[in-house]
């Protein structure tokens, strides 16, 4: 094993690492990018009781006295 090999490993494996991370970074941004335009579309009121009623359902085994309801006058 000569002293030009070991240098040569060390620095493709940082050039590897720096790709990996370079790699991630890009996968956030467009993450990030997704969930914005995911928040910017529109929710129909059919679309949000049926999400109202599927987290009822989902906390439905659970001994709680959580309930999700859609206020009419807040239209929240």
């Amino acid at each position: 094993m000569s002293v030009g090999s070991v240098g040569s490993s060390s620095s493709e494996t940082n050039l590897n690492e720096l790709k990996s991370v370079e790699a991630q970074k890009i996968e956030v941004f467009q993450e990030k990018e997704n969930l914005e335009k995911v928040a910017e579309s529109p929710v129909t009121k059919k679309e949000l009781i049926e999400k109202v009623d599927l987290l009822n359902e989902f906390l439905a085994p659970v001994n709680t006295s959580l309930k999700y309801q859609l206020h009419e006058k807040l239209e929240r």
